[in-house]
């Protein structure tokens, strides 16, 4: 399974060819592989808050070597580590943006680098978590969501298809020499010149949001729409935790829907409502917002357990009446 908020990885290798991979180059004794210490030209004082980059994943050389270096086969996961090859000027096409950089202090002292990319290790949730909470902590619209109910959720801006909030550690030989941080990052699929502020800003491409009209197809936000899907809440380590039901909580039978107690719901709302507040203090009258739930999204095929925050007329109004708007409701 890949590591949170990082799309699927790029190759898959058996771990028959693995092993064949690692085998090999030796010195004297052939019998004893010799694996390569991944390397890295970025020096880790050039990762600050602010830096944009081409988006690139190391190589599948350095993704091999640290599987031997990291005694690991989660091969999804180390394929899909930032190379931070090229920086380059945010005004120009990029595919990550740093936005926070965030040290392994106190508590996270300890934390190695497989601790850091293997989601199978013990205490992995409980480590996300903290990550997630440190890398929001410079956005008050994120952490008055998440300070909205006790649930432990991590809430994330809904981009439109292929953007993301992530976040991902150090290229490994700064972290082998002494480095260590963890690196909250705005991700973009394709190469593009938008930045995570600019979510903030109503001048923002009307398609890099997602808006719905009254028969539930995705339109751009200046297009006629009654919803306007604002955040998703990963609800996983509330999951692992206990607090909230996995995915015996998806009822099978007929209609397939998320069946949760009436007080879980409430306190979804409550981190949905707390963000649209944040966010959109100039909304129009007689919208909310509501926590949705898609059994897919309950238990998908990554694991990961999350809900959507959307913004429209209250579930009281029928459709054909519900309010149409042709703008975002941010800014």
């Amino acid at each position: 399974m890949a590591p949170p908020w990082l799309s699927p990885g790029l190759f898959l290798v058996s771990g028959a060819l693995l092993a064949a991979s690692l085998v090999g180059c030796s010195g004297d004794d052939e019998s004893q592989p010799r694996i390569a210490t991944p390397s890295s030209p970025v020096s880790a004082t050039t990762l600050t808050a602010g830096t944009c980059w081409d988006g690139a994943r190391i190589s599948a050389d350095d993704a091999l070597a640290l599987v031997g270096e990291l005694d690991t086969l989660e091969t999804d996961a180390l394929s899909e580590l930032p190379a931070f090859a090229e920086p380059i000027d945010c005004a120009q096409p990029h595919g990550l943006e740093v936005l926070r950089v965030v040290p392994l202090v106190d508590e996270l002292a300890k934390t190695t680098y497989l601790d850091l990319v293997d989601p199978t290790r013990p205490g992995y949730s409980a480590l996300r978590s903290k990550v997630a909470t440190e890398c929001r902590a410079a956005d008050p619209a994120l952490t008055a969501a998440a300070e909205a109910s006790p649930l432990d959720l991590i809430p994330t801006p809904a981009f439109a298809q292929g953007r993301r909030i992530t976040w991902a550690p150090v290229p490994y030989a700064s972290f082998k020499a002494g480095t260590r941080e963890v690196l909250c990052l705005f991700e973009q699929d394709e190469p593009g010149t938008v930045r995570a502020d600019d979510f903030r800003s109503a001048e923002l491409d009307p398609a890099a949001r997602v808006c719905l009209d009254a028969d539930l197809v995705t339109v751009a936000c200046n297009e006629p729409h009654t919803r306007e899907q604002l955040l998703t809440l990963i609800a996983t380590t509330a999951v692992a935790d206990g607090q909230l039901p996995g995915s015996s909580a998806v009822n099978a039978k007929g209609e397939k829907y998320v069946a949760l107690r009436n007080e879980a719901f409430t306190l979804f709302d409550a981190e949905c409502d707390a963000y649209f507040r944040a966010v959109a203090p100039n909304a129009p009258d007689g919208l909310v917002a509501v926590a949705e739930f898609y059994p897919e999204l309950w238990g998908d095929k990554n694991g990961e357990f999350s809900a959507v925050c959307t913004v429209s007329s209250p579930l009281t109004v029928a459709a054909a009446e519900m309010l149409e708007t042709s703008t975002s409701v941010v800014g």
